[in-house]
C-alpha cells in the first residue's frame, strides 16, 4: 500500500479475537476427527468380537450394541437406541423363546437394574434363532465412571452352543460307557460272593482266613465301584429328565431322621456332635422320600468325613412362610468351600483342591452331582451359603409345602 494505516485498539482487538477463533475452530476440528477416528476404532472392535455386547444406562435405556448381540437374540438393536430395554424386548419379540427373554426374566433384570445396579449376574438360556438353536450364557456387571459411581450395565452375551454339544456328545459317551459296566460289575460282585463260600473246610484256618480277606476287600472295591455307576446312570437320567420322581406328602423330620440313622454309627465313631433343628410344627412337604434320603445322607456324610473330631454338624429345617416352603440346612466345622470353587463344586468328578477327608475316603467326586440333580428334579435349588450357621460349609435348599 501506497498509504500507510495505522491500526487502532479496536482494529488490534478484532483480529486478536478473528485469530482465537481460527484456531479455536481449528483445534475443535482437531478434536472432533479425533473423537471420530476412536469412536470408529472401537466400533470395529466391539463389531469385530465374538461375544455380545449390550450397553445400558443408568435408566435402563439402551446406549450401545454390537453386531454379535443382534446375532445371537435376533433382533436389530440399532432401531431400539435410546428405548427403555425391557419394554423393547417386550416389544420386539411375540415369543420370549425366540431371544430367551421370559416375561419373568425381563422384570427381573428391571428389578436389578433399579434396586441392585452393583451386583454381578450369571445366568444361561437356550433359544431359537433363523431355525438354529443356540445356547447362550449371559452376565451382567455394572459399569462405573472415574469417581466409582454407577453409571449404567453392561450385558455381555456369550454363545456356548459348540461347548454344549460336545458336553452333550461326552455325557452319551460316558453314559453308554457306564451302562455297560453295570453288567460285568454285577457278574463279578456275584462271582465273589459264590467265591466267598465255596471255600472250604479242607484249607487251614489261616488260609481261609486269608482268602476271606482278599475276597471282602476285593467285594469292597466293586461295590464302590457298582455304586459310582449307578450313580452316574442316576445323575444322567435326572438330567435328561428321564428318572421319575414320586413325590408324596412325608414329613421332613422323618426324612432327617431316616438319613441320621444310616449314618448314626459312622458319626458315634467321629466324636463329631450333630444337633437336629426340626420344630415339631413344620408342615409336611411334596417330594420324592427315597431321593431325598439320598440327598441328605450326602450332604451328611460329606460334612462328617471333613469335620475334624469335636467339630459340630447342623441340620435345621425352617418354615419360609413368603415362599410356602421349608427350608433345609446342612452346616458344619470343617474347612468349608472357597469361594471360586462354589459354582464349580457341583460338577461331575468334582472335588476342592487341596482338602483331604478327615475321616474315609476321599469320595469319587459324584455325591453333589447326584445331590444337585435331584434338588434340581424337585423343581428347586441347592446353593451354599455365604454366610453359613457353622464356620464350614452350609448347603441350603426348599422344598414346597405339601
Amino acid at each position: 500500500f501506497q498509504d500507510k494505516r495505522i491500526l487502532q485498539d479496536r482494529d488490534l482487538n478484532t483480529i486478536e479475537l478473528l485469530v482465537s477463533q481460527a484456531a479455536g475452530h481449528l483445534e475443535n476440528a482437531t478434536l472432533h476427527e479425533q473423537i471420530r477416528a476412536g469412536r470408529d476404532q472401537m466400533r470395529t472392535i466391539l463389531d469385530s468380537t465374538r461375544d455380545g455386547m449390550i450397553l445400558l444406562d443408568r435408566d435402563v435405556r439402551l446406549v450401545e450394541t454390537n453386531v454379535s448381540a443382534q446375532r445371537l437374540l435376533g433382533i436389530n438393536l440399532e432401531e431400539h437406541v435410546n428405548e427403555y430395554f425391557p419394554d423393547m424386548l417386550l416389544q420386539s419379540v411375540e415369543d420370549s423363546s425366540e431371544t430367551g427373554y421370559s416375561n419373568d426374566e425381563i422384570q427381573k433384570m428391571a428389578r436389578i437394574l433399579k434396586l441392585q445396579p452393583d451386583i454381578i449376574t450369571r445366568r444361561q438360556f437356550q433359544h431359537t434363532s433363523r431355525g438354529q438353536s443356540l445356547h447362550i450364557e449371559e452376565i451382567g456387571a455394572p459399569v462405573v465412571d472415574h469417581h466409582n459411581n454407577i453409571v449404567g450395565r453392561l450385558l455381555v452375551l456369550r454363545d456356548m452352543s459348540e461347548e454344549k454339544e460336545l458336553e452333550g456328545y461326552r455325557d452319551e459317551l460316558t453314559r453308554l460307557m457306564v451302562h455297560d459296566l453295570r453288567g460285568p460289575l454285577i457278574s463279578l460282585i456275584s462271582g465273589l460272593n459264590t467265591t466267598g463260600t465255596l471255600v472250604t473246610d479242607h484249607m487251614n484256618e489261616d488260609d481261609i482266613e486269608d482268602s476271606h480277606i482278599v475276597i471282602n476287600s476285593m467285594l469292597i472295591s466293586a461295590r464302590r465301584l457298582s455304586r459310582m455307576v449307578d450313580s452316574l446312570l442316576d445323575i444322567a437320567s435326572m438330567e435328561n429328565k428321564m428318572m421319575e420322581i414320586h413325590q408324596q406328602v412325608v414329613s421332613v423330620a422323618e426324612i432327617v431322621g431316616n438319613s441320621f440313622n444310616t449314618l448314626a454309627n459312622t458319626i458315634e465313631q467321629s466324636e463329631i456332635t450333630v444337633e437336629i433343628r426340626v420344630p415339631p410344627t413344620l408342615p409336611p412337604v411334596l417330594c420324592d422320600q427315597d431321593k431325598l434320603e439320598r440327598v441328605i445322607i450326602n450332604l451328611l456324610d460329606n460334612a462328617v468325613r471333613y469335620t475334624p473330631a469335636q467339630g459340630q454338624i447342623l441340620i435345621e429345617a425352617t418354615l419360609v412362610k413368603s415362599a410356602n416352603a421349608v427350608r433345609i440346612c446342612i452346616a458344619d466345622s470343617g474347612p468349608g468351600i472357597p469361594p471360586q470353587e462354589r459354582t464349580r463344586i457341583f460338577e461331575k468328578f468334582r472335588r476342592v483342591p487341596g482338602q483331604l477327608p478327615k475321616r474315609g475316603h476321599r469320595g469319587t467326586g459324584l455325591g453333589l452331582a447326584l445331590v444337585k440333580a435331584v434338588i434340581e428334579a424337585h423343581d428347586s435349588t441347592i446353593r451354599i451359603e455365604d454366610h453359613p450357621l457353622l464356620p464350614g460349609a452350609c448347603f441350603t435348599f426348599m422344598l414346597p409345602v405339601a
